[in-house]
């Protein structure tokens, strides 16, 4: 009951975690909108059949059925079907109508020119667009100058942006967890892998990666997962010495799908049970929640990576435990893994020896809790905001380069997983996690796609340069080419979010 409690609680938060993010994003473009006096008609968080909603001030603003986005529709923010009328043209029409509504005789002895009030002619050349020309009324948003376009676009990436950089800013002030980051002394060094063939031991000092200061053990791992094939120095302090190491990270087999490349350097972490399979070794055998594993078969475990290579190798034969329990008790315990199918569980690409276990990582030694002013954590959180806003395009450039598998993108269901893993965490966890979501949010929707804010403006500047806006044609033809291409690239995406399930809620 608790297990499925702790579910519902994740599945909430990360519910309500997105929608946040969504909600200030949408909010940025509907200040913005209705700051320059363009008429909002509706304001929602998630898409599909309106749920809840009430109307105040000519906008709707509603709740919708599916909860992963949503959206602010302006009054004339779509194209009409026909290009924008020239002025010329829209006087032609005039004079023509009011010719028809004058009698013959007297339409016969006006000077058209006296008939007719004429809009101010442009310059030779010139197209000159007005609501009035356009067709469009003044509260329509396409009848607004590009500027006034640009900065509505513009307002959901900046307020997911800034938001970002906020919480970061917060979280220095409030006090973040920091470890050594400077000299990044080394635990483990598994067997087979590139940090031994390189050389790197026990107790070694890692200073620098490519004469690159290191700034801590989760950016050493992250800088050793996404450089496949990609060879990287190492400067070491060892003893009294200060050696360089060439070392070639490469990607394990369990980890090609994601594209993660593995050194095995590890620094000293031990290896807890966070959670476990219904009907698993490892809750036949006796262990227990939060157990800490010590060591396999006599030899010492350095990562939760080692605990997968001992299980997988094993083929079913048992293994000895020696695991410490929450209340400090040291015990031996013999288990066997088991033969899971991807039948049993979807998350698996093939059969699999397995104990059945989630393990989670922590470190031997508490980190220092650091507390910043509130200027000296404006540099802080500048540097790690700008860091969170290069991720995105560091992991393009690999998905590209093929070094990383695009099923290792995470849709709106792990999104919300991960919210709801992060809250489990801790609060620190969720509100640094959020922020990351939220600058990833802000970053990829600047990207110039059609069906994004940042295609918006990518139109708005061909208008600036064009002097006049794409055919309405053409761009409903853009946009239906990457309408068609982003739904298939969604159902893709929600396609191996569905299969993680398994993993990211519960077990």
């Amino acid at each position: 009951m608790d297990e499925v409690i702790k579910t519902v609680l994740q599945v909430i938060t990360g519910l309500l975690g997105l929608s946040f993010l969504v909600f200030i994003h949408e909010m940025g473009h509907f200040l913005v909108a209705k700051w320059g006096g363009v008429r909002v008609e509706v304001f929602s968080i998630g898409f599909g059949k309106k749920l809840l909603q009430f109307e105040r001030g000519g906008t709707i603003y509603c709740i919708s059925a599916i909860p992963f986005g949503g959206y602010v529709a302006m009054s004339g923010e779509q194209l009409h079907s026909v290009d924008p009328v020239e002025p010329s043209e829209l006087a032609d029409s005039e004079k023509s109508q009011s010719a028809n509504e004058t009698s013959d005789n007297e339409s016969a002895k006006l000077d058209e020119s006296e008939s007719v009030e004429h809009p101010e002619k442009p310059h030779s050349g010139e197209e000159v667009f007005t609501p009035a020309s356009t067709g469009y009324n003044s509260g329509d948003f396409a009848s607004k100058s590009i500027p006034l376009r640009a900065a509505i676009a513009f307002g959901g990436p900046f307020v997911n942006i800034v938001f970002a950089f906020a919480v970061l800013w917060g979280l220095f002030i409030y006090g973040v967890p920091e470890y050594e980051k400077e000299r990044l002394i080394v635990g483990g060094v598994q067997e087979g892998f590139a940090g031994e063939k390189a050389g790197v031991l026990i107790k070694d000092t890692i200073i620098a990666i490519n004469g690159n200061k290191t700034l801590g053990w989760n950016e050493f791992l992250e800088t050793m997962a996404m450089s496949d094939g990609e060879e990287l120095k190492l400067t070491i302090l060892r003893g009294a010495d200060t050696i360089q190491l060439p070392i070639l990270p490469y990607i394990p087999e369990e980890f090609a799908e994601w594209g993660i490349a593995y050194v095995g350097v590890n620094p000293s972490i031990k290896v807890v049970i966070r959670n476990w399979l219904d009907h698993s070794p490892a809750k036949k055998s006796g262990m227990q929640k939060g157990d800490e594993l010590l060591s396999i078969n006599g030899q010492n475990l350095v990562s939760a990576h080692d605990l997968n290579r001992w299980v997988s190798k094993s083929e079913g034969k048992e293994l000895l435990f020696k695991v410490k329990h929450p209340d400090g008790t040291i015990a031996e315990i013999k288990l066997a893994p088991k033969l899971f199918t991807p039948e049993q569980l979807p998350t698996l690409k093939k059969t699999r020896w397995l104990m059945g276990i989630q393990p989670m990582e922590m470190p031997l030694d508490p980190p220092m809790i650091r507390q910043y002013g509130m200027i000296e954590a404006v540099p802080k959180a500048w540097d790690k905001g700008i860091r969170m806003a290069e991720k995105p395009f560091i992991y393009i450039g690999k998905m590209i380069g093929g070094q990383i598998s695009p099923k290792s993108m995470s849709g709106p269901v792990a999104i919300v997983g991960m919210i709801g893993w992060s809250f489990h965490a801790g609060l620190q966890k969720l509100v640094e996690f959020l922020a990351l979501i939220s600058m990833n949010l802000g970053i990829m929707n600047l990207l110039p796609l059609a069906v994004t804010d940042g295609g918006i403006l990518m139109f708005l500047a061909l208008e600036a340069i064009r002097g006049k806006p794409l055919a309405a044609r053409t761009q409903m033809k853009i946009n239906g080419v990457a309408m068609y291409f982003f739904i298939g690239f969604f159902v893709y995406v929600m396609y191996y979010d569905l299969l993680r399930i398994p993993m990211l809620f519960g077990n």
